[in-house]
Parts: C-alpha cells; structure tokens; sequence
C-alpha cells in the first residue's frame, strides 16, 4: 500500500502489477517501513486484494475512481470534445486527458480505453464542426468549394494545388499571379466569411490539412471535407492580401535600391570629377586674386600653368546642379515601364489606407487609382 500512496499521485494511476515497481524505489520504501524488500513479490495474488487495497489508497489520498458511465467520466469526455476542436493531435490529446484527470484527483482509466477515448473526442469535433458551419455551407459555396479540387485547363492544375503554391520571387509575373489569386478568392466572397464560431486553432489547423492533403485525399473525405476547404479559403483571403502586398513591397524596394545604387555610383563619378576640379581652382584663384598680374595675361597664364589638355577635360561634359534627392528619383523613372506591368494591378485590388502624416501620398495614391491602366503615360 505504501508503493501504491507514493505511485498514484505521480503517475495518476496504480500499475495492474505492483511487484513491478522500480527496486530503488521500492528498497527506500522498506527501509522507511523497517520491512525486507523481497516481502512486495508475494503482493497481489488475489485481484480482489489489489481492487480493495487502491480504492482504501484512493479515499487516503482523496482521488476518485472513475467508473464507467461515471460524472467524472462524462467531464472527461466533454474536456477531450473541447480539446479536440483545439488540437487534432492524438498524443497531445492523451498527455492532455492524463494532466487533466491528475489536477482533478480522478484515477486514470487503461490506457486503451484513454485511447479509444480520444478517438471519439476526435471524431465527435469533426461532426461539432460540421454542425457548427453548416449554415456557412450554402448550396452556392459547396459548388465553389468543389471547384477548388477540379484541374483548371489554363492552370494545368486544381485551383487547391494553385493557391497553394507560394511566390519563390517579386517579380512582375509573381505579382500578377497573386492579385489572380486573390481576385479569384474574393469572387466566392471568401474574405467575407464568418468563421468566429469555431475556434482559431480549429481554424488553422482546417486550413493546414487543406494544405497538405491530396486531392483524392479530401474528396474521400465526401461532406467532411467542406469545412476543410471553407476554413482554407477563408484563411487564403487572409494570406493571399499579405502575399500581394509583401511582393509590391519587395518589388518596389528592389527597383528603389537599384536606383540608389545606380545613383551611388554616379555620384563617386560624380565626387571624382569634382576633384578634379577643386585642384585646378587652387591653381585659377591665386592667380585671379594677384593684382600683379595683368587681365589681360590672365588667361594665358592659366593655360599656360593648367594646359590645355587638362582643362578640355575637365570641361567636357559640363557640369550640373544635382536636385535634392541626388538623382535617385530620376532613375526610378527608368523602372517606370516594369512598374507599371503591375502598379494599376494593385491600386485597384487593395485598398490603402494611411496614417498621421501621409496626407500627400495618399492623395497621390488617390490619382493614381483614378487613372485607368491604358490612361497610364
């Protein structure tokens, strides 16, 4: 009995087979009770005396037995019904079921039937999902849930497997792809779906067996694979509007870094030439300044000092004012025609908005969508 008070409180139930217990363990236990540890081998030859001995340890130690049909085995079953909707995993499930009857003092059940219990907890959050969205799943978002697992000629592919696939660069190509996809997302009203009845982790983990199952796969499936799919388009809408942005962004950033290297280099050309020309005025001024020297023998002088060769060099090419931003906008205007493939492409699927102080860019944003994309210079 003294194996049993130290066994059920740390691994919430008692082995079937109590001579089974660690022999260190069960060698300090004797020392403590004065015994030989050899006397637990002769334990349990009646079933009935091991019953008896761990209900007695049980009401010691204030835990429950929980009997089949039992209240604490009703709880259980609707925690693992709770949980399931949360998290699919059937190990996770278990440690989950075990922690909770331990915090609750109840006795674990076998492990198979623990097992069996989380089976149906899982099969019984399918069918509460079911139940829950079936009011989502009109006659009108079945058919077009059905149209994600069918190939698209012009995709060579289903609609699933299209949205699926992630952009690998921001080009204008990738770009285009993906507002296609969100257009074609928003066309089934999938960013208007109302999914807050199920929980977010059912949610996410919906739409991730959507992502990785096969076709043939959720087909087999048959009416559980409508949830499925709704839970993924409508966390597509979500991540095909960031997926569109993130590659304007990207796509913008990569022309704007190389303007300003382009403009970078110009202006070590640039720095280069101005040298050049700050060592002939240190040659010009003392002679401009001198009053000794006749006007009319400066020019002569300098070309004589400077030489002719070196001063056509310095003045080919002349020599202009750089505006304010060096010239990068000016070769941001050489990626105008790239840009323009996509830009109206976003203006018109996303809806900006700005904070404190972008009353300008939004007010540029502004004329941009108003203009059509054959309006474009």
């Amino acid at each position: 009995m003294a194996v049993m008070v130290a066994t059920l409180p740390w691994l919430g139930f008692v082995p079937d087979e109590v001579r089974s217990a660690l022999p260190v363990a069960v060698t300090r236990l004797a020392t403590a009770l004065g015994l030989h540890p050899g006397a637990l081998q002769g334990y349990g030859q009646r079933a009935q005396t091991r019953s008896d001995h761990v209900s007695q340890v049980a009401r010691y130690l204030g835990w429950k037995q929980a009997a089949t049909g039992s209240q604490e085995m009703k709880e259980l079953e609707q925690f693992l019904t709770d949980r399931a909707m949360e998290h699919d995993s059937p190990t996770l499930l278990f440690n989950l079921a075990r922690e909770y009857l331990m915090s609750a003092k109840v006795i674990r059940p076998g492990a198979i039937a623990l097992a069996k219990m989380v089976g149906t907890a899982r099969a019984a959050a399918g069918e509460l999902t079911s139940h829950t969205v079936a009011h989502v799943l009109t006659k009108q978002v079945r058919w077009d849930l059905d149209l994600l697992l069918q190939v698209d000629a012009g995709l060579g592919c289903t609609r699933l497997e299209w949205l699926t696939k992630p952009a690998v660069e921001a080009s204008a190509t990738a770009v285009k792809t993906s507002i296609d996809k969100l257009a074609w997302l928003r066309a089934m009203d999938a960013h208007l779906l109302d999914l807050s009845m199920l929980p977010n982790e059912r949610r996410r983990f919906l739409a991730q067996v959507a992502r990785r199952s096969t076709n043939q796969g959720l087909e087999r499936r048959r009416e559980r694979r409508y949830p499925i799919l709704l839970a993924f388009v409508a966390q597509a809408a979500i991540d095909q509007l960031d997926e569109v942005v993130a590659l304007f962004d990207q796509a913008i950033s990569a022309r704007e870094s190389r303007a300003k290297t382009k403009t970078d280099e110009a202006l070590v050309e640039r720095a280069k030439t101005g040298e050049a020309r700050q060592l002939l005025l240190q040659v010009i001024l003392p002679v401009l300044a001198d009053p000794g020297v006749p006007d009319e023998q400066v020019g002569g002088l300098l070309r004589e000092r400077i030489g002719m060769g070196r001063l056509l060099e310095v003045t080919v090419g002349g020599w202009k004012a750089l505006p304010k931003d060096h010239g990068r906008l000016s070769e941001m205007a050489s990626s105008y025609s790239y840009l323009r493939q996509f830009t109206p492409l976003v203006l018109a699927a996303i809806d900006f908005h700005g904070g404190p102080g972008t009353s300008e860019l939004m007010r540029a944003v502004a004329m941009l969508k108003e203009l059509k994309p054959h309006e474009w210079p």
